[in-house]
């Protein structure tokens, strides 16, 4: 609701604030990230909000997923498999994916891509290693590619490809000439069409009588 503000603190969990007051902001919650594990398990480092859901980068445990829906009562829905996902710095939350800077699974810089859809089982999708060496500890992202910020390089990978499942019909309508417009036979017509796809159009053709011209 835009009153909350989540403090990663480390082997210390999170401290959920209620910011109502931006003057005096107010501690409402304490929770140790433990789910599966011992209190000392966990050692968060960074936080992405959503919908009532804070997304956790936990050096430790990987994703842990947190329930703010009661800001006083935060709990622990849900984590991915610490032997798959863990040594994360940074995640950002992007539809229904979290990605995380991973620096285990994918060999020391690289991306963990986890299906968040469903809080309760975050699922690790892909771990993604780029070039450029060092140990992954920022991560940005865009609608296609994941920015990787490690102790010795700055990498780019592309995290979404753009596969056309035919699930969408394209649609071309004709601009010019304009219906019932009246041309001299034999001169030059000007052909115009826009042409719409969900992923893209590479090309245009125009047919008169089952020719291209």
């Amino acid at each position: 609701d835009g009153s909350l503000a989540v403090l990663a603190l480390g082997n210390g969990g999170i401290e959920v604030f209620n910011t109502e007051l931006l003057n005096a902001p107010r501690s409402v919650a304490h929770l140790q990230t433990s789910f599966g594990q011992p209190l000392s398990g966990g050692d968060v480092r960074d936080i992405d909000l959503e919908n009532d859901f804070a997304y956790l980068a936990d050096y430790n445990l990987g994703l842990v997923v947190v329930d703010l829906n009661t800001p006083e009562a935060p709990v622990v829905t849900g984590q991915t498999v610490p032997i798959n996902v863990r040594r994360n710095s940074d995640v950002v939350k992007v539809g229904g994916f979290a990605i995380l800077a991973d620096a285990f699974t994918s060999g020391g810089s690289g991306a963990a891509i986890v299906d968040a859809r469903n809080p309760a089982l975050p699922t690790t999708k892909r771990v993604m290693s780029v070039d450029g060496g060092g140990i992954a500890n920022g991560i940005a992202i865009d609608s296609e590619y994941v920015y990787i910020a490690s102790s010795t390089a700055f990498s780019i990978g592309q995290y979404v490809d753009f596969v056309d499942e035919n699930t969408v019909v394209p649609t071309a309508i004709l601009t010019a000439p304009v219906d019932n417009q009246e041309m001299l036979e034999g001169s030059a017509v000007l052909a115009k069409a826009d042409a719409l796809d969900d992923i893209g159009v590479a090309k245009l053709e125009f047919y008169v009588n089952n020719i291209i011209v």
